[in-house]
């Protein structure tokens, strides 16, 4: 009788606990994602790093607490001049400033 109890609860806490430690694995899969993209804007100096910061633009909104419409802002900058084979001066100013804007950014507590 004690086995036919047991065995349910020994299955389901073994289920349980995989599923627990699946969900904290990815947890801090998300925080490290999210510093290293904090990291990334508060020191992007170059085109390419500005470029990735677009490219991964959705999942920096996802888990960084950013200033929505400063970094819609940067973006919609970025997006103006990205595509140009050269940059000028002037507009790799305008993106650095738009930048500095957000550097006051970190991760989300709601990760």
């Amino acid at each position: 009788a004690l086995l036919i109890i047991l065995l349910p609860v020994a299955y389901f806490g073994k289920k349980r606990f995989k599923t627990y430690k699946k969900n904290k694995r990815r947890k801090v899969q998300r925080i490290k994602k999210a510093r290293e993209y904090v990291s990334l804007i508060k020191n992007a100096a170059s085109r390419n790093e500005y470029e990735k910061i677009y490219a991964n633009r959705k999942e920096i909104v996802r888990l960084v607490e950013v200033d929505e419409s400063l970094f819609t802002k940067f973006l919609r900058e970025l997006d103006a001049v990205q595509y140009q084979k050269e940059w000028h001066d002037e507009d790799e100013n305008i993106i650095k400033k738009r930048l500095d804007s957000i550097k006051d950014c970190r991760v989300s507590r709601g990760i």
